[in-house]
């Protein structure tokens, strides 16, 4: 079951470029526009790929899409939080056993890339202790959610009904977990930052390909943040702050071209191994009422992810959000989110609240 991060990124980045079928990375689909991925994870698994609420090809419903206030409204808390988030992906996934009983039982591994790690681990709690978000004594509260959990696991033989639900058995279908760059707690950039500043580290072999210093925190008037003072010198050498032996800026090309190509329905039908025309929901004659939470006059439209930048108060990413839709008023916006950590009860909050000047993680907690 492959997800990305963001939150707010596509998952189609997983599907094209490296563990789908198909693959557009002429690297390795032998120099074709799409081909077959030597590389598919479909040689030993079935593959799930799912989009978050206004990613991808996912996209809101409302009567009147054109009331602007009702759009903002639905980016809000009550829709767009850390744990809806990952409620929402278990919800997809015991819904697609329910259609496909003969799989229900099938080991399953979550594979998640950046805030994918995040949104992995409260998917597995969810999944591990589901009586505790039916009663109230979990931070996030879905009796809904709960029942649904309990039926698949008592179906499935890992919990009897009306008994304690034992983690050890939901992870035996559960509790494989891939996570690629992830995105786990809060704490990640402070140590990144110690590693990098570290001598010998990556760093010095960039300052020695480029001829530019790297001048570390211990050298610089405080304040300084480690992991700040690094991404800083990749931007100003030019370097990628995804993949540093490329240049400035060619993770995020990678994510345009791939937007272009997406939502072309050749190379959507060869990567999915669909034809488009079939899929439900999808085209743009059964999306009435259709809505993204976007901001069309700070983006142009079908461009992804152009920028990620790291607010120097606070623990703020600004993203442009993947639009895969072509609506008519679907150009990616910039939203604010916080990270948070799944263990301490840390919520993405909405961006008029992030908006707060100079607030940290940790006051925004308190906040809430």
């Amino acid at each position: 079951m492959f997800w990305n991060g963001g939150p707010g990124a596509a998952s189609e980045v997983l599907l094209a470029l490296g563990t789908g079928r198909s693959s557009i990375d002429p690297a390795w689909n032998g120099g074709s526009i799409v081909g077959p991925n030597p590389a598919r994870f479909t040689a030993f698994a079935n593959t799930l790929y799912i989009d978050a609420r206004g990613a991808g090809f996912s996209y809101g419903l409302l009567d009147d899409p054109s009331d602007a206030a009702a759009r903002a409204n639905e980016f809000a808390l009550r829709n767009h939080n850390a744990w809806l988030d990952a409620a929402d992906f278990v919800r997809v996934l015991l819904r697609f056993f329910a259609t496909h009983p003969t799989l229900e039982r099938s080991r399953v591994a979550f594979v998640g890339e950046s805030y994918g790690g995040t949104r992995a681990s409260i998917v597995l709690h969810l999944l591990m202790h589901p009586d505790m978000y039916g009663d109230g004594s979990a931070p996030y509260e879905d009796n809904a959610l709960s029942n649904e959990i309990r039926t698949h696991l008592e179906v499935t033989g890992a919990a009897e009904k009306g008994a304690a639900v034992d983690p050890a058995r939901v992870a035996e279908q559960f509790g494989t977990q891939v996570l690629l760059q992830p995105r786990l707690t809060e704490h990640q950039a402070t140590y990144t930052g110690i590693l990098l500043e570290a001598p010998g580290s990556v760093m010095d072999d960039i300052a020695l390909e480029t001829g530019v210093p790297f001048v570390r925190c211990s050298d610089k008037p405080p304040p300084c943040d480690a992991y700040r003072n690094a991404l800083d010198h990749l931007d100003a050498v030019g370097r990628d702050m995804y993949d540093m032996e490329r240049p400035s800026g060619y993770m995020f090309g990678r994510f345009d071209d791939l937007t272009d190509r997406m939502v072309l329905p050749d190379v959507l039908g060869k990567c999915l191994g669909v034809d488009p025309k079939r899929i439900e929901g999808l085209s743009a004659a059964s999306r009435k009422g259709a809505f993204r939470v976007v901001n069309a006059a700070n983006a142009s439209p079908h461009r992804s992810m152009r920028r990620l930048e790291h607010c120097r108060r606070g623990s703020i990413f600004l993203v442009e959000v993947f639009d895969l839709m072509n609506l008519p008023f679907a150009a990616p916006k910039r939203w604010r989110f916080p990270w948070t950590s799944p263990t301490r009860g840390g919520v993405i909050c909405s961006s008029t609240i992030c908006a707060t000047r100079g607030r940290s993680l940790r006051q925004h907690r308190e906040t809430w």
